[in-house]
């Protein structure tokens, strides 16, 4: 239970940082912490409470993004998917350099399904959006990626114990 708390309560704290970071900064400055979240999750706790994150965090955007109904919710579940694929095949622990792989691994992959599933409704131009959404959301991320990993890490050892 106080493991579906802590989720809850981190994708609200999560997506309200991720609200002030596009309207105080700059659009520009987007790191994805959701997506961090998720990856975090992943790693601490497991697929299903990974998934459970994906959900709330897809959910919640969506409910209160412009767009398509589910396209978060449908890219999040899948990047938690690639997440555990990744992390069970190709992830060495131990060494700083494939965490950023990782990550921005799985921002390409969230990159490459918002844009496909987008690109049904409205064209879009994949140069673009690759220039304009792609690289600042990346190096925003992976700016931002240590430090967060590291808070969760001392949150998630304080309430995950038993």
């Amino acid at each position: 239970m106080r493991k579906i708390i802590f989720i809850l309560i981190a994708v609200f704290v999560f997506f309200l940082g991720e609200f002030l970071f596009v309207n105080t900064l700059s659009p520009w400055i987007r790191p994805q912490l959701l997506l961090l979240l998720i990856i975090f999750i992943d790693f601490s706790a497991g697929i299903r409470y990974a998934l459970l994150t994906a959900l709330c965090a897809g959910l919640l955007k969506d409910s209160l993004g412009v767009g398509p109904f589910g396209i978060h919710m449908f890219c999040l579940v899948l990047c938690t998917y690639a997440t555990t694929f990744l992390r069970k095949y190709l992830y060495v622990s131990g060494f700083m350099f494939p965490r950023f792989v990782l990550v921005a691994s799985i921002l390409g992959i969230y990159f490459i399904c918002q844009y496909l599933l987008r690109s049904i409704f409205v064209p879009v131009s994949f140069v673009e959006a690759f220039k304009t959404i792609f690289v600042p959301e990346t190096v925003a991320t992976l700016v931002v990626m240590n430090l967060v990993f590291f808070h969760l890490k001392k949150c998630a050892l304080k309430s995950f114990a038993i």
